[in-house]
């Protein structure tokens, strides 16, 4: 249940920041900081605290092989 809220904490104030940064930065910056490589990493951290949990090893081939477009499309931005 810890996890469950602490993720929900986490997710939340990413959002958060996201929204208080759009104003002075522009929306182009704040759709950045939610689509960026952070939330990958709080689900690498997530997954990895649970290490019965055999799901690290298929996300993380996931996340290389869709991180190409994603970064075509951080490019173009």
């Amino acid at each position: 249940m810890f996890k469950m809220v602490a993720q929900f904490i986490l997710s939340g104030c990413i959002v958060v920041f996201a929204s208080y940064v759009s104003p002075k930065l522009g929306q182009k910056w704040a759709g950045l900081i939610v689509a960026a490589p952070l939330l990958t990493l709080l689900t690498f951290i997530f997954l990895s605290l649970d290490p019965a949990n055999g799901n690290l090893r298929s996300y993380l081939a996931s996340a290389l092989i869709f991180m190409l477009p994603a970064a075509a499309f951080i490019g173009c931005l």
